[in-house]
């Protein structure tokens, strides 16, 4: 079962906004966690269907991926995913994109889009959120 991770300044409003998009679609939550991560949220969702919950999300300006994207932390400044995609490079790891999630000055949460999961998860070990 693939999960959902949405990011968030305050996890405690998103999740009660959330659940009410869920039950509006129909979807069953079957767990939610939380881990914070700088100043923001990282909110792990799973759900019965991800591709209906995904739509939902994005449809209601939640920065939503699914596992298969990687989370990473990284710091916030200019050439922090350069890093990252340069491990990738090196390591031999086709690399589909980068996104930046949300940043507070000081921590980036990115997501990176790879079909090589979890060979990247291992070369990213240092900064892989989930």
């Amino acid at each position: 079962m693939k999960q959902i991770f949405i990011i968030s300044e305050n996890s405690v409003c998103e999740i009660n906004k959330i659940s009410k998009l869920m039950h509006k679609n129909g979807i069953n939550i079957e767990s939610v966690e939380t881990q914070d991560i700088g100043t923001s949220k990282v909110i792990t969702l799973k759900v019965d269907n991800n591709e209906l919950a995904l739509k939902a999300l994005n449809q209601a300006a939640l920065k939503a991926v699914t596992s298969t994207n990687l989370l990473i932390k990284v710091k916030d400044q200019p050439g922090a995913l350069a890093e990252v995609a340069l491990k990738l490079k090196i390591a031999d790891i086709e690399s589909k994109g980068h996104q930046i999630m949300t940043r507070d000055g000081q921590t980036a949460i990115a997501a990176i889009s790879t079909s090589q999961l979890e060979d990247a998860k291992t070369i990213l070990k240092d900064c892989l959120i989930s």
